[in-house]
């Protein structure tokens, strides 16, 4: 039979450095109203996830990366959402049509 290797035990360094990590992530989440990753806020907002990157990259949301995952501010991604226009062509206005002269 092979004995299973004991598990290392971390050092009391990389404990308090991954619970100041954390520490840190807790902060910053709250004053975001949390994280969302882009998957979850192209669901959200009814887009493709293409369409989430592109607006990354225009500098209308910011990206955090947070143990290696990117993450989007909540409040950022509910601001864009209901500050949005509606989609598509806008109606034509009604206007009144006089009607056509006829020729005699």
């Amino acid at each position: 039979m092979i004995d299973a290797l004991p598990s290392p035990e971390p050092s009391p360094s990389a404990i308090d450095k991954k619970e100041a990590t954390f520490d840190e992530f807790l902060i910053e989440s709250q004053s975001h109203k949390g994280f969302i990753n882009p998957a979850l806020a192209a669901i959200l907002l009814g887009r493709h996830r293409s369409r989430i990157y592109q607006l990354i990259r225009k500098g209308t949301f910011k990206l955090y990366h947070c143990y290696g995952f990117p993450l989007l501010s909540a409040s950022e991604v509910a601001t864009w959402h209901w500050s949005q226009r509606k989609r598509g062509r806008p109606k034509k206005k009604q206007t009144e049509r006089q009607p056509a002269a006829r020729s005699a």
